[in-house]
């Protein structure tokens, strides 16, 4: 499809699926996704989970692309809360 080339069988079919559009792993609300990994991750929306915790204010958050945009809200200082989240 596109060339690109991945490490493992598992990492290829789940890259096919951004083409195809494929999401055979649905929650319970309705939303689907293309792995196991990120229905788990969706999960924790509404089982409460917060794991993604913010080094700099202590802030949790259930994703982590809200986490990641939660550091840029630490103005001047969103790149060192990234790296201690990161590297700690």
């Amino acid at each position: 499809m596109c060339g690109k080339t991945l490490s493992s069988k598992s990492a290829l079919m789940l890259h096919e699926r951004t083409h195809s559009g494929e999401k055979p792993f649905e929650c319970a609300c309705g939303k689907s996704f293309a792995s196991k990994e990120y229905l788990g991750h969706h999960s924790n929306i509404h089982t409460g989970s917060k794991p993604y915790k913010c080094k700099q204010c202590g802030r949790g958050f259930s994703l982590r692309n809200s986490l990641n945009q939660h550091m840029k809200t630490h103005t001047g200082n969103w790149m060192r809360c990234l790296l201690l989240w990161l590297f700690d």
